[in-house]
């Protein structure tokens, strides 16, 4: 099961520092999505990530940066796809809403985003927005591999598996604990 941390999308206190860590700790795709970050502010923080982690970092904007860094691949957002998708080499995933939206996917994504799943925890009033039921279902027959995104702590790691996803997307669930290498790691038990 995939395990993808996303950054917080404002700066943290140490935030870099945490970053390290759970590379250290075993993180393995680190999604950087700073949404308020101009190409050189981006840059500036990539350029603080220790160059041998940069093939686990995805992209969500600048995506010129890509090459010039030797990162892992880029996140288009939902309303990127509708406008095309450039077809280079590297990984790339997305962000879908509803179940409909699985059915049609793209086969180049390596994984989809899928949210909200439970009660945001970084995103007041961002609510769960399917049925248990359904969702089961819908995992069962979708032929990608989709990743849990939204209100994920480790007190929901055993449904999300039973569920049937093929990994968590955590960003509240490891950015507002006091510890995010201590909650990234209780999240992979």
């Amino acid at each position: 099961m995939k395990v993808i941390v996303i950054s917080p999308p404002r700066p943290l206190p140490n935030e870099l520092s945490w970053v390290k860590k759970l590379f250290h700790a075993g993180l393995e795709i680190f999604h950087v999505r700073k949404p308020d970050f101009s190409l050189r502010e981006l840059e500036q923080y990539i350029q603080k990530i220790p160059v041998r982690f940069h093939p686990k970092i995805m992209l969500h904007s600048h995506h010129e940066l890509i090459e010039k860094y030797d990162l892992r691949g880029i996140h288009y957002p939902e309303k990127a796809i509708e406008h095309g998708i450039s077809n280079n080499i590297f990984t790339k995933s997305t962000s879908f809403h509803s179940l409909s939206q699985l059915k049609e996917g793209s086969d180049i994504f390596e994984y989809i985003f899928l949210s909200p799943i439970f009660n945001s925890i970084s995103k007041k009033g961002y609510n769960a927005a399917f049925e248990i039921h359904e969702l089961k279902k819908e995992l069962k027959l979708s032929t990608h591999q989709v990743i849990a995104l939204g209100g994920i702590n480790k007190d929901k790691m055993a449904q999300i598996m039973e569920l049937g996803f093929g990994g968590v997307a955590l960003l509240g669930g490891i950015w507002e604990s006091d510890s995010p290498v201590k909650a990234f790691e209780e999240l992979k038990r």
